[in-house]
C-alpha cells in the first residue's frame, strides 16, 4: 500500500485529486477484532489551513469541516488529504458550492462512503468553531493504578459523561505521539474511574490510527459486564493544520460532542 505519510513528498503545484490515498478500515478492524456492526458514528476532520481560489483568482481563506461516515470502506490517509487540500490553491472554483461539491465527490470516491463537507470563511469561523469545555466530569485526578484492566462497580445503574485530557497513542507509520481528550458517555453499572484512567494511559505506546484507537476503546467498554450503551469520542490535537475527531456510539441518542476544545 503506497501512502505519503512518513515520506518526503513534494508539495503539489497543480490541482491533484489523484493524490488522495485510501487505507481499508478492515486492516485495523480485523487486527483488533472490531465488530463494525455494533456501532454507528463518524470521523470529523477539521482543516484549519485551507485556502482556495474563486473564479476571479482571489484567495478565499477559511476552515474546512469534513465528516466521513464510520461505515465507509476506507480511511483517507492524513498526509494525502493535506496535500490534496493544498492543491486547491492551484485551481479556481466558480463558487463555494462548486468547491464543496468537488471536494465531496473526490473524498467520497476515496473512502467509498458518505462524506459531508462545508467551507466556513474566516469571518464566520469564530462563531462556528468556538472553544467549549469538555462535557461531564474529568477523571484525571483519579487514583493512579498499575493494573490496566477495566471494570465496573456494583451499584445503581448510572448515565454519565467522563473525560480525560491525558490520552496519548503513537502513529503506526511514523511512531510519533498523538494527543487527545477522550470523551465517554455510557449507561450501566458505574465504571471504575481509576481503572478507566489507567486503561486509557495504557495506550501511550500503542501504535494505531485515531479511528482504530477509538473503536478499540468503545469495544472494551461495551464488553464490560453491566454496561448497556456507550459512546466514545476522541478530540485529537491538530497535526499539519488538521485535527481528527472520531466518534462511535451504540445508541442514537448519544450524540457527537460538539465544539472545539481549548487545545485544538
Amino acid at each position: 500500500m503506497q501512502i505519503p505519510l512518513g515520506k518526503s513528498v513534494s508539495q503539489p503545484e497543480s490541482y491533484q485529486p489523484d493524490i488522495l490515498a485510501a487505507i481499508p478500515r478492515s486492516l485495523g478492524r480485523d487486527k483488533s477484532a472490531i465488530d463494525a456492526e455494533s456501532f454507528t458514528g463518524l470521523d470529523r476532520w477539521t482543516a484549519y489551513e485551507f485556502v482556495w481560489l474563486d473564479r476571479e483568482g482571489r484567495v478565499q481563506v477559511g476552515i474546512l469541516d469534513i465528516e466521513i461516515a464510520a461505515d465507509s470502506r476506507n480511511l483517507v490517509e492524513s498526509k494525502s488529504l493535506k496535500l490534496y487540500l493544498n492543491s486547491c490553491y492551484f485551481s479556481a472554483f466558480e463558487h463555494v458550492d462548486a468547491l464543496e461539491n468537488e471536494l465531496t465527490r473526490c473524498l467520497a470516491n476515496c473512502v467509498q462512503g458518505q462524506v459531508v463537507i462545508s467551507f466556513v470563511a474566516v469571518e464566520q469561523a469564530a462563531a462556528c468553531f468556538s472553544v467549549v469545555e469538555a462535557p461531564g466530569e474529568c477523571i484525571d485526578d483519579a487514583e493512579v493504578l498499575t493494573d490496566k484492566r477495566l471494570f465496573t462497580q456494583a451499584g445503581t445503574k448510572v448515565h454519565e459523561k467522563l473525560y480525560s485530557h491525558t490520552f496519548r497513542s503513537l502513529c503506526p507509520v511514523t511512531a510519533q505521539p498523538d494527543w487527545a481528550t477522550i470523551l465517554i458517555e455510557y449507561q450501566g453499572q458505574p465504571l471504575s474511574r481509576p481503572a478507566l484512567l489507567a486503561y486509557l494511559r495504557s495506550y501511550a505506546n500503542h501504535e494505531g490510527f485515531h479511528e482504530n484507537c477509538v473503536e478499540s476503546i468503545y469495544r472494551d467498554i461495551l464488553s464490560l459486564q453491566g454496561i448497556d450503551d456507550v459512546a466514545v469520542c476522541a478530540k485529537f490535537l491538530r497535526r499539519g493544520g488538521i485535527d481528527i475527531c472520531p466518534f462511535r456510539t451504540s445508541k442514537e441518542s448519544f450524540s457527537e460532542p460538539s465544539g472545539r476544545l481549548i487545545r485544538q
